[in-house]
């Protein structure tokens, strides 16, 4: 299962939520799940991803209580999931804190990556051998750039 994360992304203005553009045609063309209706807790990524894997969610936010409660990502985990991080953006801000973390190697994904910047498709690189050295179910979140600005 691949988990596809871009906090930054405004959900309206998505091909796969009915924008009248198709912004995502890759991913239309692929059939995927897509969650539309959904808000971020936060505008930066230090705040939203932490929200956004925790069964605490939006509606009832409280940092602290976010922070020190178990994410998805660790209950997946404890039930014998293998899951992965890999980002091309700046960190997890605690949600994948200790769990298996690919980094992105700008070698590998030649072309794709320039003044310490890589395009997201750099994120595929190397996602095969995570597959096939699998023995178990696994998950593997993708933290994309996408249209972010400065990291915070």
């Amino acid at each position: 299962l691949f988990i596809v994360v871009g906090e930054t992304v405004r959900a309206r203005n998505w091909g796969l939520n009915g924008y009248e553009r198709q912004t995502t045609p890759n991913l239309q063309a692929l059939n995927a799940l897509n969650f539309g209706n959904v808000t971020a807790c936060g505008t930066d990524t230090e705040t939203s991803l932490p929200c956004m894997f925790s069964a605490i969610g939006r509606r009832d936010y409280d940092e602290a209580r976010i922070r020190s409660s178990e994410s998805l990502l660790h209950v997946l985990a404890r039930a014998g999931i293998a899951v992965h991080w890999k980002d091309n953006q700046s960190g997890c801000k605690g949600v994948c804190d200790d769990l298996s973390v690919i980094p992105v190697d700008p070698p590998a994904a030649a072309g794709l990556c320039s003044e310490g910047r890589c395009l997201d498709e750099a994120l595929l690189h190397g996602l095969e051998s995570v597959a096939e050295a699998s023995e178990t179910t696994t998950v593997v979140v993708l933290h994309m750039l996408g249209n972010h600005g400065p990291a915070y």
